[in-house]
């Protein structure tokens, strides 16, 4: 799909989209689980990931745990998303991607260092944009990709509007964050970091990364937002999110 997405202009690539879509809510329909994305009611979330990790990605527009959990944030949130904001989407994700494009009033720009994924190329920690030109970031399991994620966060509150909001989520998968610049081997970062092109795992104390870049931070969890029965439905899982807000 990724060769046919680069050939088809927008609009018909939108369509066939849309179409694949409805297929799949037809051919998925049911009562158990619900994606706030694209708001399909299905039998069950299926597998996903080379540990096949099971209730995590939406048949039908493909939205993972992560991506159900940000857009439930923002439907209860819309403020963030008011007519008039200017969206940074680091990394777009498809199903993200086509939501964000939908918004009455807002202005859209997806971002990523492979040009090929996104409407520009970016690489985080020099983004080309004046100050105070986004009023939203959305940036989600990136910045363990970074090598220098301090410099990308002081770059993301550079480039939002004062009041503007940054989501960021990454992967808390140690006690502390650590990492070492001097591992470069895919393998030994696999080993150390849990993926070939991680840099670093990050601890709870990314709350003191994202403050230092000049952030107030929020952290939200699931359950802020959500009941218990409805976050089994859309099986959410401990998603978390760090709202940032530049003063």
């Amino acid at each position: 799909m990724g060769i046919i997405r680069r050939c088809l202009p927008r609009p018909l690539w939108d369509a066939a989209f849309a179409v694949q879509r409805l297929a799949r809510r037809i051919a998925h329909i049911g009562l158990a689980r619900y994606c706030p994305v694209c708001r399909a009611c299905v039998r069950r979330f299926e597998p996903y990931g080379v540990s096949a990790r099971q209730d995590a990605r939406c048949p039908v527009c493909g939205a993972l745990e992560r991506m159900r959990f940000v857009w439930l944030v923002l439907d209860a949130r819309p403020e963030m998303l008011a007519p008039g904001s200017k969206i940074l989407h680091i990394a777009p994700e498809d199903t993200l991607a086509a939501r964000f494009r939908r918004i009455p009033g807002v202005e859209y720009v997806s971002a990523d260092l492979d040009a090929a994924r996104a409407m520009v190329r970016m690489d985080v920690q020099q983004i080309q944009y004046p100050d105070n030109t986004f009023s939203f970031i959305y940036c989600s399991h990136v910045l363990e990709h970074v090598p220098d994620d301090r410099q990308a966060m002081r770059e993301f509150h550079r480039v939002l509007k004062p009041g503007g909001t940054a989501l960021i989520m990454v992967p808390i998968t140690a006690d502390q964050t650590w990492e070492d610049p001097s591992v470069t081997d895919p393998a030994e970062r696999l080993r150390l970091f849990g993926q070939h092109d991680h840099v670093r795992r990050y601890g709870p104390d990314v709350l003191d990364r994202l403050r230092g870049a000049g952030f107030d931070v929020e952290t939200i969890h699931a359950p802020d937002v959500a009941e218990e029965k409805d976050l089994v439905r859309m099986a959410l899982g401990d998603s978390h999110l760090y709202l940032c807000r530049k003063p």
